[in-house]
């Protein structure tokens, strides 16, 4: 699997489980877990081109952190997202 599906497949694993994150939590959890890691901005850039993630806002305290959810539009009853 490659940088970028694995970014996207842990960037998911973690919003599913504690619900909105910002950029910074989200590589933090990619480093702890995948042993090539990624930077910030890598990870806000990925997000940012795929269409699993929107963009809910930025973070109070550091206002450049990106925070990120699963876009709803590919939700679907079961949690899983559609293909297509």
């Amino acid at each position: 699997m490659g940088a970028r599906k694995t970014i996207i497949r842990l960037a998911e694993e973690l919003i599913r489980e504690q619900g909105i994150s910002d950029t910074h939590q989200i590589t933090q959890y990619i480093n702890k877990n995948y042993r090539w890691g990624a930077s910030n901005y890598q990870t806000g850039s990925i997000l940012g081109r795929s269409k699993k993630f929107v963009g809910v806002g930025l973070t109070k305290t550091h206002p450049h952190r990106e925070r990120w959810g699963l876009n709803p539009e590919l939700e679907t009853e079961h949690g899983n997202m559609r293909h297509g």
